[in-house]
């Protein structure tokens, strides 16, 4: 919530709601989305639904925010931001920069090159859904050395990655990958 509580339980009793709440613990994370083919935030998934690779950034968000982690992300949407089961929905990914001495770590969305903005001075992690992101204007060495590391929604989408770059980017040290 905004106080920084997570919610472990909620019960209903005959003197209202029960709510037992714990102090948050994890860092403080965002999620970097620049507009892509939509606009959209993670609490679209239940009112007009969500394509799979804005799914994989809202669950992610949604799990870390469980987890005791502050999770603010930033994405391009035409309509009021707020909370969302635990995630500090934002508008303007354009701020996030600004905003950055209250976070920890960033995680890029299809967006590797946030690391060679000069006000960035927290660690950036990549965020792979999917594939296709080969593309020279967004890697090269130096974005790749820059990153702290690269998150894949799975093996298939750490390998597809991996085999469109080649050493070219410097990507296939697997100590710089989870998935």
């Amino acid at each position: 919530d905004k106080e920084g509580f997570v919610v472990e339980s909620a019960e209903e009793q005959h003197d209202g709601l029960r709510v037992r709440k714990h102090k948050r613990t994890g860092k403080r994370i965002a999620f970097f989305c620049p507009h892509g083919t939509g606009f959209w935030r993670p609490g679209d998934l239940e009112t007009k639904g969500l394509g799979g690779s804005e799914s994989s950034v809202a669950h992610l968000a949604i799990k870390l925010a469980e987890r005791g982690h502050k999770v603010t992300t930033y994405t391009a949407a035409d309509h009021e931001f707020g909370w969302y089961k635990g995630i500090d929905q934002r508008y303007s990914t354009a701020h996030m920069a600004t905003e950055q001495k209250n976070l920890d770590v960033v995680i890029a969305c299809r967006s590797p090159w946030l690391v060679r903005n000069p006000e960035m001075k927290i660690p950036v992690w990549a965020w792979h859904q999917d594939n296709g992101y080969g593309n020279s204007w967004q890697w090269s060495p130096e974005v790749a050395n820059k990153l702290a590391g690269n998150l894949h929604v799975s093996k298939w989408a750490q390998d597809g990655l991996i085999r469109e770059l080649g050493t070219a980017a410097g990507l296939p040290d697997p100590r710089r990958h989870s998935v």
